[in-house]
């Protein structure tokens, strides 16, 4: 029997021979480049044409991959052209480190009762013979009263479960909220765990000495013992789409696990994305809503003001709506999705902006006089000016969290204004400070980005301000409208949570939009139903399925012939398959001094075989090629 081992994290298989039939999944020794290495056994074969030697497997090994989590990782590699390399060490048993003695602390565990509406839904998801099941509720209707219930009720059956957030820096709280209610410890689990912690927790549960997981993406891949539950909350969010290796995207990752092992997926949000309602409508996702706000909060009412007559950044009106409510001491929350002081620096005799010397990026503004690229991460200083025409007219365009915050302090008593952003939030114990400091009212006014609509629960906050509603749209993606509805209405939730009266202040351009008119009326249906008659007319996703592959290269001119010759074998091979859209430059078409060049396919789901045979092809040539060669099954965007 002929057997495909992964051998390290190389990005190809490499073929053996033994008598014995071996497991999928199996640690062996091999021969490999005169030296002694473990390898995996991953595919087994009982032939194979070969013009040279074919070595024998030295030695199996007492030693295998958790079944299940290998048949999730198989799947994995055949979904997402994802070479075994960038996925087995997502569940390969962490290193052995030394460990103090795991003393659990059973807490004394509060409850809590569901509204009749909530009870309903856990209820019915409980009871359901349906894998997969979606809680549309409105925010702050109580959807994490709801995982927690089935938690309980899959720990008291002998079972885990698995809870994702967005965001690591979400853990902390809702952390301690379930050990709270559970009476149980609750492991965390992210890519930027320790080795100890990892090897720790990898050890209790398979121990089965601690049944819950609460974690980011990576977490979906813990050795959970007698899974019952995935729970994704807010599953709307991009990050739980991993854009670099290994790409997968956490649903559809988690969906395959509960098939393989028998569990059930919960989806939670008050803005479901457009691909998860599409399969609500297709009958292939449960949906259960929740109509009204938890301990019968209100939701709040919207104030629209066009800016197109406005000098300012911050209207007026919105100013004095944020003194009426630090008179009355009830909290602020602005959001503005742009961190830093400004956009970026325009000359203004020549016109040219400022980019970066690494990538074909603009560099952003920080009120320090220095400069960053957002690409790669290089700072330079303050040009005194223009590199092209020598004038010194340099003028900062646009605006961040940092001027904003600077706007405010002229205004209003600087010790009341907090901001938090990529920039001022630089680690998990600043985040987590924060979150307390504005929970007990240090502060009045919360300046951010789009970290403040994920999850923060503040009773005080009644004012919720959108500096600039129409600034996603800006962003040439057919997923813009859906993106900033759901970033809107979602900080706008943060508004009312408590038992005062919330109000949601947004300024925009275009106030008539529709946009604009389905976040004032909270009618998910028509911003849904006007976008996705659009993406049917262009056959973009979910009516079709679409692949971006990815070409990189520090020489433009071979990066330029490379994607050239891919494109003609594509256009032969595919042609009748698939869309193929032109070689186009990415969005950012320098990055860390690479250049990038990419290949769209959409293509009827029928032919998803096809197109994939044809691109394992491409991929089993590029360890050849200087060029470096990428695969997004499902991108996020065509850029």
């Amino acid at each position: 029997m002929y057997y495909n081992l992964q051998i390290g994290k190389r990005n190809m298989l490499f073929t053996y021979y033994h008598e014995d039939d071996i497991e999928l999944g199996t640690y062996c020794k091999v021969e490999y480049n005169h030296k002694i290495e473990e390898g995996i056994i991953v595919q087994k074969k009982e032939q194979v044409s070969a013009k040279f030697e074919i070595k024998k497997i030295l030695e199996i090994l007492d030693k295998k991959l958790d079944k299940n989590l290998f048949s999730l990782m198989q799947w994995i590699h055949s979904y997402y052209l994802e070479p075994y390399g960038n996925l087995l060490p997502l569940i390969e048993e962490p290193a052995e480190q030394k460990l103090k003695e795991f003393k659990e602390k059973k807490k004394k565990i509060k409850d809590f009762e569901l509204t009749e509406e909530q009870a309903k839904v856990y209820c019915d998801i409980k009871e359901s013979d349906s894998k997969v099941h979606l809680i549309n509720g409105v925010t702050g209707s109580g959807k994490t009263q709801i995982y927690i219930k089935l938690i309980k009720d899959a720990i008291k059956n002998g079972g885990g479960a698995i809870l994702l957030v967005p965001e690591i820096n979400l853990t902390s709280q809702l952390k301690s909220n379930l050990e709270t209610f559970l009476g149980e410890s609750v492991a965390i689990w992210h890519s930027k765990l320790s080795k100890k912690d990892k090897y720790k927790y990898h050890k209790l549960l398979n121990e089965g000495k601690i049944k819950v997981v609460l974690g980011a993406r990576s977490a979906i891949f813990t050795n959970i013992q007698n899974l019952k539950y995935i729970i994704i909350d807010e599953e709307h969010e991009t990050t739980y789409k991993q854009d670099e290796a290994p790409r997968y995207h956490v649903k559809n990752v988690a969906i395959k696990r509960t098939l393989i092992e028998n569990a059930k997926v919960v989806l939670g949000t008050a803005t479901p994305s457009f691909e998860t309602m599409y399969q609500v409508k297709q009958g292939y996702i449960s949906q259960h809503i929740l109509e009204k706000r938890y301990n019968g909060a209100s939701l709040p009412s919207y104030v629209i003001k066009d800016m197109t007559e406005e000098r300012g950044n911050i209207s007026k009106d919105l100013l004095l709506a944020i003194n009426d409510r630090i008179e009355k001491d009830e909290q602020v929350i602005l959001l503005l999705n742009r961190k830093a002081y400004s956009i970026f620096i325009e000359c203004k005799d020549c016109k040219n902006i400022v980019e970066c010397k690494q990538c074909t990026f603009k560099l952003i503004y920080y009120k320090n006089n220095t400069l960053k690229c957002n690409q790669c991460g290089m700072v330079y200083k303050m040009l005194e000016k223009c590199e092209k025409c020598s004038s010194n007219k340099l003028e900062k365009i646009g605006i961040g969290t940092e001027k904003v915050e600077e706007q405010l302090k002229e205004i209003f008593d600087e010790e009341l204004i907090l901001r938090m952003d990529a920039d001022s939030m630089t680690t998990k114990n600043k985040i987590d400070k924060a979150y307390r400091d504005f929970l007990n009212k240090k502060y009045k006014i919360l300046i951010g980005t789009q970290i403040l609509a994920k999850g923060f629960h503040f009773p005080d906050v009644t004012l919720v301000g959108v500096l600039n509603a129409d600034q996603m749209l800006n962003f040439p993606d057919y997923r813009s409208y859906e993106r900033s509805y759901q970033l809107i209405t979602q900080a706008a939730g943060r508004a009312g949570r408590g038992d005062k009266k919330g109000e949601v202040f947004i300024q925009t351009y275009n106030k008539d939009s529709i946009l604009i008119k389905a976040i004032v009326t909270s009618d998910y249906n028509l911003i849904y139903t006007n976008q996705m008659e659009a993406r049917e007319k262009l056959f973009y996703p979910p009516f079709s399925k679409h692949i971006k592959i990815l070409f990189t290269d520090i020489n433009e001119k071979r990066l330029e012939e490379v994607t050239q010759q891919y494109y003609e074998y594509i256009l032969n091979k595919l042609n009748l398959y698939a869309k193929i859209y032109p070689i186009a430059k990415c969005l950012v078409y320098k990055a860390s001094k690479r250049y990038r060049l990419n290949i769209n396919l959409i293509y009827d789901r029928k032919n998803d075989k096809k197109v994939k045979s044809v691109l394992r092809n491409i991929l089993a040539t590029r360890n050849k090629l200087i060029t470096r060669i990428l695969v997004d099954v499902d991108p996020l965007n065509m850029l």
